[in-house]
């Protein structure tokens, strides 16, 4: 698209063409199903590690539109809320975050569990991670919810009751979480 004005509408119904058709796949071989009915574009994040190129090279340049649209749309006097709106829900970001340790220790306990919200828990997980190297007596009660109730020897470890993730993360050191989705 030129950097002729054009209406936030019409900016946002060119920038969705292709991403709209269809959701991208999570595997190899799910991806050849999708090559073959025709889906050209993908929107993947942290949660779809992308392995062939051909996805990956979709998903950059989706991405190189999106920021374009931003960028379009700034100059076009809009506001960058407005504007942050064209960016991927899984775009990645830095931030920063301060905290009192009870409160530290209140999110992690609820936010690495694996029935959380994916985002969150990645975004915890690499916080815990994180404070796990610079800080290890810190970092190491940074847990979730099974495991502080194994360490505390109650039981069930799992307060998920009839949601436990049917995983015992307990058993797992941090570095080793993994979830498959």
């Amino acid at each position: 698209m030129d950097d002729e004005p054009v209406s936030q509408h019409a900016f946002l119904q060119w920038l969705s063409g292709p991403l709209g058709k269809d959701l991208p796949p999570s595997e190899p071989e799910d991806a050849e199903a999708a090559r073959k009915r025709g889906v050209d574009t993908v929107v993947c994040g942290h949660i779809h590690r992308a392995e062939m190129r051909e996805i990956n090279a979709s998903f950059d340049e989706a991405v190189v539109r999106a920021w374009e649209g931003t960028g379009s749309l700034r100059r076009l006097g809009a506001s960058e809320e407005a504007a942050a709106y064209l960016l991927p829900n899984a775009l990645a970001i830095r931030f920063i975050e301060s905290s009192d340790l009870l409160n530290l220790h209140h999110k992690h306990r609820m936010r690495l569990c694996y029935n959380a919200q994916e985002e969150i828990w990645q975004a915890c997980l690499d916080e815990a991670l994180q404070i796990r190297e610079a800080e290890p007596a810190i970092g190491r009660w940074l847990l979730p919810p099974c495991a502080v109730r194994q360490l505390a020897g109650r039981r069930p470890f799992c307060p998920e009751g009839e949601r436990f993730c049917g995983i015992p993360v307990w058993r797992i050191q941090p570095a080793e979480y993994k979830r498959i989705i």
